[in-house]
C-alpha cells in the first residue's frame, strides 16, 4: 500500500504532466533572465563540461537532458554541446537544477538512514515542487502528494468548511485525513488506501495514537515539527510514513561547476 506514496510514474519527462511543469519552470527562468546581452559578443559551437565539486547523490540528469534537447543543445551526462550562445544561456539553469536536486537527494539518503523501516516523504512546503519531490525519490524517499490533484487530504480547514466524508471520489491515489487529537478519528469508506495523519502529536502520545489508528485498519502518518534532531524519536514508534518539510526546505545545493572545454 505504501507504493501509493512513491510516485515513480509521473515524475519522468515521458509523463505529460511532469514535462509540462518542467517546460513552464524553464520559461519562468528565462523570463527572469531576459536577453543575454553578454553572449552577443561570442559565436560558434562549443562544449562545456559539468564538474561535481563534492560527493553526493546525483539527481537531475534526466531533467537536464530534456532541457538541453528542448533548447537546442545536446547533453551526454557530462558534456553540453551546441551553439555557444545557447550553451551559455542554459549554463546557470543546468547548474541550479543539478545542484539543488542533488543536494536534496543527498539529504534524503542521509535522513532515510536515520529512520529505517519508515517511509520519509516531503510535504508541499517546497521551493521547486515536483523537481524537489523527484529529488527525494532519487534519494530513496517517497513523494506523497505531487499536487492537489492526485489525492484527497482532508485537513481541519476542510472539516470546518463542511467537507462531506461520504462523498469521496475513487479515482485518486489515496485518501488521508489529518487529526490533531484522537477525538477526530472517524471511519472512512474508500476504494483506495486510507491514511490518518497524526499532526503535531507529542512523542508521549504516539504509541497509543498509532495503535488506535492501526486497529481501524489504516496506515499511519506522523507529521508536524519533525526535524533531523527529533526524527529518530518519532521513528522508533514505527509509523508507516513520516512527512517532514526539512527533506526539501533549507537544503543546500551540491557544488557543481561548468567549464568550457
Amino acid at each position: 500500500m505504501l507504493e501509493e506514496f512513491i510516485d515513480r510514474e509521473h515524475l519522468t519527462v515521458s509523463d505529460d504532466w511532469y514535462r509540462g511543469y518542467l517546460k513552464r519552470f524553464c520559461e519562468l527562468w528565462f523570463y527572469g533572465d531576459g536577453e543575454d546581452v553578454t553572449s552577443k559578443m561570442v559565436s560558434g559551437d562549443c562544449r562545456g563540461e559539468i564538474v561535481f565539486k563534492e560527493k553526493g547523490i546525483i539527481a537531475g540528469i534526466e531533467e537536464v537532458e530534456w532541457i538541453c534537447r528542448e533548447y537546442g543543445t545536446s547533453f551526454d551526462g557530462k558534456i553540453v554541446s551546441g551553439d555557444v550562445r545557447d550553451v551559455l544561456r542554459l549554463e546557470r539553469l543546468i547548474l541550479n537544477v543539478l545542484g539543488k536536486m542533488s543536494g536534496i537527494a543527498t539529504n534524503a539518503v542521509r535522513l532515510k538512514g536515520m529512520a529505517p523501516g519508515v517511509l520519509l516523504c516531503p510535504t508541499r512546503k517546497t521551493d521547486w515542487g515536483p523537481l524537489d519531490k523527484k529529488a527525494c525519490l532519487v534519494g530513496g524517499c517517497g513523494t506523497h502528494r505531487l499536487g492537489l490533484w492526485d489525492a484527497i487530504l482532508i485537513k481541519d480547514n476542510h472539516l470546518a468548511a463542511g467537507v462531506d466524508l461520504l462523498e469521496l471520489p475513487s479515482e485518486v491515489k489515496f485518501v488521508e485525513i489529518e487529526v490533531k487529537d484522537l477525538s477526530q478519528l472517524r471511519k472512512i469508506e474508500a476504494e483506495v488506501p486510507v491514511i490518518v495523519m497524526l499532526d503535531n502529536f507529542g512523542v508521549s502520545e504516539l504509541k497509543d495514537a498509532i495503535s488506535r489508528v492501526r486497529d481501524m485498519g489504516y496506515l499511519v502518518e506522523v507529521s508536524g515539527g519533525i526535524t533531523e534532531k527529533n526524527l529518530q524519536e518519532y521513528a522508533k514508534f514505527g509509523p508507516d510514513i513520516i512527512s517532514m518539510s526539512c527533506l526539501t526546505r533549507g537544503v543546500g545545493a551540491l557544488d557543481v561547476g561548468f567549464d568550457l572545454c
